[in-house]
């Protein structure tokens, strides 16, 4: 039987197994070790590090923006039913590589979201499109018809919002 004299405190504490403090020694070594590789490593690689000379990416388009108020050049003005409307924004981006141009023309309806689509779908219908998706009221606030004719398409968004609504009409002209 062990004395108990001679058994040092943290052992007597323990139930007779050594204390947490004789284990943490190595294991603060291996951390400390670790970390010392780590930064090691990361040393290394910053010092080594190749310099990456930038990418210039070439662009295969143009874009123009019309000053405020006016349509874009090459924009089908028949795509627009309403008169008087004051127009907001117009661009057009055109496609070296692929002799495509995307007039857009965007404004404020002071019609409601619903006479829009009547109006739209008339004019698409009366000038030959084929409406492959056609607005809806129920996709309120924001619908689109979306048709095509003669290799080209136009695409029309119609926003509800306080202000009335927005129109977005992006065209794709196929040379």
């Amino acid at each position: 039987m062990e004395d108990m004299r001679t058994t040092p405190l943290s052992q007597e504490v323990s139930g007779g197994m050594p204390t947490q403090g004789h284990h943490m020694k190595p294991l603060r070594v291996f951390l400390i070790i670790l970390l010392i590789i780590l930064i090691g490593w990361g040393l290394f690689a910053l010092l080594n590090k190749q310099p990456v000379a930038p990418v210039e990416e070439e662009k295969d388009y143009t874009s123009e923006v019309a000053e405020q108020g006016q349509i874009i050049a090459g924009f089908p003005q028949e795509l627009l039913p309403e008169e008087g409307v004051t127009i907001g924004t117009s661009a057009k981006l055109t496609y070296t590589n692929r002799n495509e141009q995307l007039p857009t023309v965007e404004y404020v309806s002071a019609k409601t979201l619903e006479e829009n689509i009547a109006l739209f779908k008339n004019l698409l219908t009366t000038q030959g499109w084929t409406i492959v998706k056609e607005a809806t009221p129920t996709e309120n606030p924001v619908t689109n018809f979306y048709a095509t004719k003669d290799g080209n398409d136009v695409n029309i968004t119609l926003s509800s919002g306080a202000t009335g609504v927005k129109v977005h009409i992006a065209y794709v002209a196929r040379q």
